[in-house]
């Protein structure tokens, strides 16, 4: 166990030591069926993942701000069709409304699960195990990888700014400044990776990045992705 525990990540629960790819799988699998779900298949699905954040003990709050990107859109959705969908009509707008916030919220909850309990390069190489384009891995590597480098920049250039401007917000405001700071991080962020580049041909870098293979499926992650298709294949033809 301590093998598989190694391979998929540190977690030490259960769905964190599933492999990555079944996970993958499954989670693709529940977000689809949401997609197209009436509101009962909606509870049942809602049920597997709440089994499953109970299962890796994963804190509410981590899945909850998931949620937040999608509330405006909802917000807007549900005025929008208000707005024109007339007097008449505004009972079945409003039923509509709450079932497209219940698929949505269900999505991003299994995503939010997902996330939860799986490292980004764990996530990387489950797309490589299951064929996705070298060349995609890749691009997502690397934008892993140099992300919290590209955020540092841009703090460092908004304190340097507001330390010239002595906190003056309205300074942002002037088009010549604020296409500069837009640019600026562009500009850096190239020429470091023309540097990085070279690093790497340094170090024997000939177009493939080196990722770990992945073993094969355990009896284990064979029983999560078939217990995972058999709810929601249940719930199809039940509910």
């Amino acid at each position: 166990m301590k093998a598989r525990s190694e391979d998929h990540g540190s977690g030490t629960h259960s769905p964190d030591r599933i492999d990555p790819r079944a996970k993958l799988i499954a989670a693709a699998a529940v977000s689809m069926t949401a997609a197209f779900s009436r509101l009962p298949q909606l509870g049942a699905l809602a049920l597997f993942c709440l089994v499953l954040q109970m299962a890796s003990r994963t804190p509410p709050a981590a899945v909850l701000k998931r949620f937040l990107p999608a509330l405006p859109l909802i917000a807007f959705l549900a005025i929008t069709l208000l707005a024109f969908g007339g007097v008449e009509r505004r009972t079945a707008v409003i039923a509509h409304t709450g079932i497209i916030g219940v698929r949505t919220i269900l999505v991003l909850w299994c995503v939010g699960l997902f996330s939860a309990t799986t490292a980004f390069t764990d996530l990387v190489r489950a797309l490589r195990g299951l064929g996705v384009p070298r060349l995609v891995t890749d691009l997502l590597f690397f934008a892993s990888r140099y992300e919290s480098l590209l955020l540092r920049e841009a703090e460092r250039m908004r304190w340097a700014l507001h330390s010239r401007t002595g906190g003056n917000s309205r300074v942002l405001k002037k088009p010549r400044v604020f296409g500069r700071l837009l640019s600026r991080p562009l500009e850096r962020a190239f020429d470091r990776s023309g540097r990085v580049h070279a690093a790497m041909l340094a170090r024997g870098y000939r177009g493939k990045l080196p990722v770990r293979c992945m073993n094969r499926f355990s009896p284990v992650d064979i029983a999560f992705i078939i217990t995972a298709a058999a709810w929601i294949i249940l719930i199809l033809r039940v509910l």
